[in-house]
């Protein structure tokens, strides 16, 4: 056997536990952890029950792995009526194109529990919707459901695989961690004493993201001709603003400098002796802040 190769795996059922004819959607993960690759392989997937009888079998064949690269794999079991409660387990293989090398096995990539009673039906009807700080979301009851599962991810079908949230016993969720300005997805399953159900569809939301807060600490600097201003970085700013006036609080509305991307403006050709009146705004892609503190200073030689 090729001393490079080295493999990774999991598997799992969705649902994880059902009743005897019911199906199962079982994902399965193959990882070439070594050095070198393989190529016109055979991937296998079993399920046994616990006195290692197969009860399903399928393959996939010509599979070429290079080092370091995962292969996604899905199928779709539905369980044999007659099939007997209890504990399974998920496995996974990889062999030659011949099937007389096994290059690894894995015999706890995974597990189903067969019971007598039936997990509930997968919600339905879930629906996000962004408010202030939080993304809310609310579905339809799955009879004989006791409780439900959130699952969240960051891409359209990227869910976790651990729940956000377990135990929730309404159909409504509030999700408080939420970042602004990021599109979450979300689903649900339901719970009960026999397992859980499959997904529920998938909604998505996204709360919208805030404008910075005002700039703090502004002061101004006199010089000849010119007011030298500074002033304190404001959490997620892109950019600042700057106000004039000529006398206090008289900043105009239309803003004598955009676009500045430090913390800090001089603002020249002034004239000496005159008392200018300065405020500052941030800016980022939602908005601009409200306005900093006002300073002042009178240029001289």
């Amino acid at each position: 056997m090729n001393s490079g190769l080295a493999f990774t795996s999991s598997a799992t059922p969705n649902p994880s536990a059902f009743a005897p004819g019911a199906a199962t959607v079982i994902s399965a993960a193959v990882k070439d952890a070594g050095t070198t690759g393989l190529t016109n392989s055979i991937v296998e997937l079993q399920v046994f029950n616990s006195s290692g009888t197969a009860v399903m079998t399928t393959y996939w064949t010509g599979q070429n792995f290079s080092a370091g690269q995962t292969l996604p794999y899905s199928y779709t079991w539905t369980s044999p009526t007659t099939l007997a409660t209890g504990a399974y387990s998920v496995e996974v293989g990889v062999f030659n194109s011949s099937w007389s090398t096994n290059y690894y096995w894995n015999g706890s990539a995974g597990s189903i529990t067969v019971t007598s009673s039936q997990p509930p039906a997968a919600p339905t009807g879930l629906t996000a919707s962004a408010g202030s700080g939080k993304i809310s979301l609310s579905w339809t009851a799955s009879s004989g459901a006791s409780s439900y599962n959130v699952y969240r991810g960051t891409t359209a079908g990227g869910e976790s695989a651990t729940p956000l949230a377990t135990n929730v016993t309404t159909t409504t969720y509030a999700d408080t961690t939420a970042a602004a300005g990021t599109k979450y997805y979300y689903k649900v399953a339901a719970v009960n004493t026999s397992g859980t159900s499959s997904l529920s569809n998938e909604a998505s939301a996204a709360i919208p993201p805030s404008p910075p807060p005002a700039p703090t600490g502004l002061i101004a600097t006199k010089g000849n001709k010119q007011v030298s201003l500074k002033w304190i970085a404001s959490t997620g700013a892109t950019s600042y603003n700057v106000y004039r006036g000529t006398s206090p609080g008289g900043e105009g509305t239309t803003p004598i400098a955009t676009g500045i991307t430090s913390t800090s403006y001089t603002n020249s050709g002034l004239t000496n002796g005159k008392t200018y009146y300065y405020k500052v705004a941030a800016v980022n892609a939602a908005g601009t802040s409200p306005l900093s503190n006002e300073a002042s200073a009178t240029p001289a030689k």
